[in-house]
């Protein structure tokens, strides 16, 4: 690939990658975030061209699921670094309306114990309790419905529940 065709493809479709970063990392990164994935994406192609392969699909579709690739690797690393920085105040809401101090071990528990949750269970509690998401702003950025959300919310908090009382 010549820079000039390089070039092209960058500008091309820089900003449709931008977008698609953006809506998956939804409140959670920021705009460096998106624009690390994008740059990562560009990288990858600049530095190995024959990964994409014609016969299988279109340049378009190739970098839009590099790019959700990316920004999915990218959501995991920040919510793991959000959820070791979990406070108090989150945990009791998480586990009851009880005002009891919350030891580390409980919060450990809770840590692990939202990690076990099938997705897309896990990545909607963590937008929800550790990133502090509302469930429109989740619903928009996984485009599931906001029902399925407050759906979701309820059955996983009652399974963390009882997960963390037995």
């Amino acid at each position: 690939m010549t820079e000039y065709e390089f070039e092209k493809i960058v500008n091309k479709y820089s900003k449709l990658l931008w977008s698609v970063a953006a809506r998956i990392l939804g409140g959670i990164g920021n705009e460096q975030d998106a624009e690390e994935c994008v740059a990562d994406v560009f990288i990858d192609l600049w530095f190995d061209s024959n990964a994409f392969d014609s016969s299988r699909g279109n340049m378009k579709t190739w970098l839009c699921v590099k790019c959700r690739s990316k920004a999915i690797d990218r959501f995991r690393k920040i919510t793991a670094h959000i959820t070791d920085e979990l406070s108090g105040e989150i945990v009791s809401d998480m586990i009851g309306p009880d005002d009891r101090v919350i030891g580390k071990e409980d919060m450990s528990r809770l840590r692990n114990a939202v990690m076990e949750l099938e997705e897309p269970s896990r990545e909607i509690m963590i937008r929800r309790f550790f990133a502090g998401q509302k469930p429109a702003e989740i619903s928009a950025a996984m485009e599931l419905p906001v029902r399925k959300i407050e759906n979701v919310i309820y059955r996983s908090k009652e399974k963390l529940r009882n997960d963390l009382e037995g």
